[in-house]
């Protein structure tokens, strides 16, 4: 009888339910949307891990004031660097979920609207220009607000504000916001930024903002997950020249024609006596 009670709004006052059966009328919410099982693998246990913290404080009565608390809790992991943002998004988002099927009886999937850091003019107008452009592709509404996210996100982390600032992007910049990604996104959710990043990058060429075509330098997810760098800086070429006296000539010759030729290790691999 409590967990039917949950299934229903109330008006104005909340009804006493066991977590468990709030969890379990979630669930049923998610699992007819359709989500992947992997996907609702991760609600499952983003709910276990509010309930962990629910039951000390609240005990085992679902309330509202729980919820709240817990999205507080994850800001202070997420600011404390305990939680990337990924995780951070995850935990925010299963928690929203489970506190609208607890207040409203059921579930319809949304775009949850948080705070978002502002832009500054510039910055906006520029990124608004990319979105408007991407547009042109016959993009859905969703992949859109995507690239928006990607190139809001490259402002935030670079630090950057003015047009006359875009002109200046190089290497670190690249280099700083892949870090920023890589620390905040999984392995599948960097499989499907990487390469927006690298049209960000070619747009911001094409477009006049960027002296320089910096798409070349962005690492496939797997690259950036097993931490291969993207370039090398003046001084790495430096500390490795010095150090070439050391190896013996096959390895001198490999290092040599990739720092000089840029020849990647498969186009080294392939060289035959007739490239020569």
């Amino acid at each position: 009888r409590r967990a039917a009670e949950a299934e229903s709004p109330t008006s104005g006052q909340q009804q006493s339910c066991p977590i468990e059966a709030v969890i379990a009328r979630t669930l049923s919410e998610v699992t007819r949307l359709g989500l992947s099982a992997s996907t609702i693998g991760q609600y499952l246990r983003a709910w276990h891990l509010f309930m962990g913290f629910s039951v000390p404080r609240y005990g085992r009565d679902y309330c509202h004031a729980a919820v709240d608390e817990y999205l507080k809790d994850v800001e202070r992991r997420f600011r404390s660097g305990e939680l990337n943002e990924w995780r951070r998004k995850q935990y925010r988002r299963a928690a929203m979920v489970l506190k609208e099927v607890a207040r409203d009886g059921g579930f319809t999937w949304k775009a949850f609207q948080f705070v978002r850091a502002a832009l500054s003019p510039d910055a906006e107008q520029v990124r608004a220009e990319f979105v408007r452009e991407m547009g042109l592709r016959n993009l859905s509404e969703a992949r859109l607000s995507f690239f928006g996210y990607v190139a809001r996100s490259f402002f935030l982390c670079s630090g950057i504000s003015t047009r006359e600032q875009l002109a200046t992007i190089d290497e670190g910049t690249v280099l700083k916001v892949s870090d920023h990604f890589k620390a905040c996104c999984c392995g599948s959710s960097l499989g499907t930024v990487m390469p927006v990043l690298q049209l960000w990058y070619e747009w911001l060429f094409r477009a006049g903002y960027a002296a320089r075509d910096l798409s070349h330098l962005i690492l496939t997810a797997r690259h950036l997950k097993n931490h291969v760098i993207p370039y090398f800086s003046e001084e790495d070429e430096i500390k490795l020249r010095k150090a070439l006296p050391e190896l013996d000539c096959r390895n001198r010759a490999i290092i040599l024609l990739a720092i000089d030729l840029g020849l990647r290790n498969s186009d080294i691999m392939n060289l035959r006596l007739g490239n020569i």
